[in-house]
Order: C-alpha cells, then sequence, then structure tokens
C-alpha cells in the first residue's frame, strides 16, 4: 500500500515539475532524483 502511495506522490511531483520546466525530457531527467528525494522524505 505505501509504495502505491509513493507512486502516486511520484506522479504528483512529476506533473509539478513539468509545470515547472516546461521540457519534454523533465521526466526522465529528474525523476530519480524525485524518487531519492521521496525516499528521504519518507525515511525509507
Amino acid at each position: 500500500m505505501i509504495y502505491a502511495d509513493r507512486r502516486e506522490l511520484l506522479v504528483h511531483h512529476r506533473l509539478d515539475a513539468g509545470v515547472a520546466t516546461h521540457s519534454g525530457r523533465f521526466i526522465s531527467d529528474l525523476l530519480p532524483g524525485l524518487e531519492i528525494d521521496l525516499d528521504a522524505i519518507l525515511g525509507e
């Protein structure tokens, strides 16, 4: 369940990043960083 919630958070953060960067490559470029940040935030 927690994993699914984390993926939902990733989607929201990814969309926010897309709006902020207006880039077509932000998904592949920032996704790994967002995963690391979420892990740190959630204490994983």
